[in-house]
């Protein structure tokens, strides 16, 4: 009887934590079931007069994130999320009409589906992978920073990364986040590889992990947000 390995999460965890100067939190991250994503929100370069529209930005894409995981939605990500963008600006645009300046927001987003793993990043999230025998580790992210701005009719999903990862027989070690963590930890004084943040992660657990990263934050720079999603994915062979 030959077997067909399926993929499943075995573990997962998530934090979000604004940053030390913000009133609100405008990086969140979330996983459900087969899904995990963050999402990044940021002010225009001119900045807002208020920031009303960009809460309403993160939370809106954080929520209808979860209303697909909800209803378990079947279309591939290169689909899906082009379609999310889109009814996201036309509410946007709805609520808060035209505006001379408008918030933006970046995201990454993995669905597990049978033997494979799914994912989207556009804008400035990234994606650390590790593989489960080699202990490979590579970023996934986009080859430009565009981000989605919330009064575009057409998202740039041109600046997207997106693909599918097939781990066949062994499992995957996957971080989502808001912002670099090479840069986050290279800013607090760890050792800045994916290596040395995944055997942390591993040890220690993501909100500890983090714990420790905001106490060796320097005092003379200001905190940034940041938000993670951590999911371990593993192989289950069923009967073919």
């Amino acid at each position: 009887m030959a077997a067909c390995v399926r993929m499943r999460v075995t573990a997962n965890a998530t934090l979000s934590m604004p940053a030390q100067t913000a009133a609100h939190n405008y990086d969140v991250a979330g996983a459900i079931n087969r899904w995990g994503w963050v999402v990044h929100g940021n002010p225009p370069p001119g900045g807002l007069a208020d920031d009303l529209p960009l809460q309403w930005l993160v939370t809106t894409l954080d929520h209808a994130l979860r209303r697909y995981v909800t209803e378990e939605a079947s279309a591939p990500l290169r689909m899906l999320l082009p379609q999310l963008l889109i009814n996201v600006s036309r509410q946007y645009r709805q609520i808060w009409g035209q505006r001379e300046e408008s918030p933006v927001a970046s995201l990454a987003v993995v669905r597990i589906e049978d033997d494979q793993v799914e994912y989207g990043v556009f804008g400035d999230c990234f994606i650390l992978v590790e593989d489960g025998v080699s202990g490979k580790e590579r970023w996934l992210r986009p080859g430009e920073p565009a981000r989605f701005e919330a009064d575009h009719r057409v998202p740039l999903w041109f600046s997207a990364s997106r693909g599918i990862l097939r781990p066949k027989s062994h499992a995957l070690a996957m971080v989502l986040a808001s912002r670099s963590l090479e840069e986050v930890w290279r800013e607090a004084g760890g050792e800045a590889s994916g290596h040395a943040l995944l055997a942390a992660l591993r040890q220690e657990g993501l909100h500890p992990l983090v714990g420790r990263l905001v106490r060796a934050w320097p005092e003379s720079r200001p905190r940034p947000a940041l938000a993670c999603t951590y999911l371990r994915v593993d192989p289950v062979p069923t009967p073919w």
